[in-house]
């Protein structure tokens, strides 16, 4: 029976043992449960092995048995409680700590969401300046390039006019001339006014045949070895001419191979090249 009863005490004691470590081992939700069931348990056993003994000694040892039990279910409370408290530290510290994540995650949003506008902001302005730079480099370009053809037709058309006001000089000249030699002739004879008449057309044509001042090459009917004489035109580039002429100025000269804009206002500035 003393058996009986201490086998029934060491597994309602191991029972209380893996409540108190792990509720669900016997399961049950809590220790708290485990304390409601399993101490009952050893009191019931612990009251029926001494009813079986002395009723005094059985008494007595009951009754210490009773006070150690009690010991020890306020021993565990307070454990429990303690444990309880820890473990709503530990609950509050987690709750503190979730709460600075989301804060740290918040924050590392803000961040990438604000060098993100930077990066978007700073690719919006090197694509407005990249685009303003080669819109004023094709407009630079392309004022250069009108420029230039603008600047070669006006020296052309320059070179035009002063041919023409050079020639118009020369024939009112020539007029004035002959205006005289008619007004001073005008008293002689009708002979004499036939041969005046035919002197003065005789003169207005050769004026108007010949423009070209003294020591000028006429490029248009001038030899080879004349013109060698003008800048930069040797044997080679003087059949050339020959070949390509008729030449109207010296931006036409550029058609000879070898000749460009500077070698043309260098022949320009030499300015023996008659174009009659």
């Amino acid at each position: 029976m003393n058996t009986l009863f201490f086998i029934l005490a060491a597994l309602s004691l191991f029972a209380f043992i893996l409540g108190l470590i792990k509720p669900s081992l016997i399961r049950l939700p809590s220790r708290s449960r485990v304390c409601l069931y399993v101490i009952p348990v050893l009191i019931v056993t612990s009251i029926l092995h001494d009813s079986t003994q002395d009723p005094n000694k059985a008494q007595s040892a009951q009754l210490k048995k009773i006070e150690t039990l009690e010991a020890s279910v306020q021993d565990k409370e307070t454990e429990m409680e303690e444990l309880t408290v820890a473990l709503e530290e530990a609950e509050e510290s987690l709750k503190e700590s979730e709460e600075q994540l989301e804060l740290l995650q918040a924050e590392e949003g803000d961040v990438y969401g604000s060098f993100e506008e930077q990066l978007e902001e700073a690719k919006l302005e090197w694509e407005e300046e990249f685009r303003e730079q080669i819109e004023e480099d094709l407009k630079e370009r392309i004022t250069a390039e009108i420029s230039e053809d603008y600047e070669d037709k006006l020296a052309a058309l320059d070179d035009k006019i002063k041919e023409k006001e050079q020639t118009i000089e020369e024939k009112e000249t020539t007029i004035s001339k002959l205006e005289e030699e008619v007004a001073s002739a005008s008293t002689d004879s009708g002979n004499e006014t036939a041969t005046t008449e035919t002197e003065t057309a005789q003169s207005s044509e050769s004026a108007s045949t010949d423009s070209c001042g003294p020591g000028t090459v006429k490029i248009n009917s001038a030899s080879e070895s004349e013109l060698q004489a003008i800048y930069e035109i040797g044997p080679d580039r003087a059949a050339q001419i020959i070949q390509l002429r008729p030449f109207s100025s010296y931006n036409d000269m550029k058609r000879i191979k070898g000749i460009g804009d500077a070698r043309a206002e260098a022949i320009e500035n030499q300015g023996i090249v008659c174009f009659d």
